[in-house]
């Protein structure tokens, strides 16, 4: 029979004979009921009919946070859109590649959204470019004269050719910062 090193010294120190020591079998009931457990079954089960319940709520109320269809992983889209600057010379640049905005009215997503009707949304985008023209606006007058537009690219049809339609939303000045623009203009 195997002795337990750890009883050895514990009956030691308590002033016990050999004889006396606690054998390996006492000391594995202690062990198992130390160990962790796994998880039974049944938390397997409620885990994957949790998942299935979040995806058919999620489906069922759509977009509402905390539920999300994921539409990016889930639906193919057949338009997207981007805000960018339009030079005179007609290469369209992003909004960061401009320092130092003068716009004659500003723009906010409302003024993005009337000026572009028919035109998709991305929330996030347009509070980022709002904000980026609000953080980056100039005290004087000066700089390029640069159009600000919303580009919209769109895929008629699967693996056809696709379009761009800029729409106009603004017009501003702004100081060249980094002009790696794209030299086609647009439509």
């Amino acid at each position: 029979m195997i002795w337990q090193d750890r009883g050895l010294r514990d009956a030691a120190s308590a002033g016990l004979r050999s004889r006396d020591r606690v054998p390996c079998r006492a000391a594995g009931v202690l062990r198992a009921a130390t160990r962790p457990m796994r998880p039974a079954v049944p938390a397997r089960w409620f885990g994957l009919l949790a998942l299935v319940a979040y995806v058919l709520v999620s489906f069922r109320v759509g977009e509402f946070y905390p539920f999300s269809t994921m539409p990016m992983f889930s639906r193919r889209m057949r338009r997207s859109t981007r805000i960018l600057a339009r030079r005179a010379d007609g290469a369209t640049c992003d909004l960061d590649n401009f320092d130092r905005w003068n716009c004659p009215t500003p723009l906010d997503a409302r003024t993005m959204a009337v000026a572009c009707p028919n035109a998709p949304r991305h929330p996030e985008k347009d509070r980022e470019a709002v904000e980026y023209l609000r953080t980056h606006a100039a005290t004087s007058s000066g700089g390029e004269p640069v159009v600000v537009i919303r580009r919209t690219y769109d895929l008629p049809v699967p693996g056809g050719p696709m379009r761009a339609l800029d729409c106009a939303l603004g017009t501003c000045s702004a100081h060249p910062v980094d002009l790696r623009c794209d030299p086609t203009p647009g439509p």
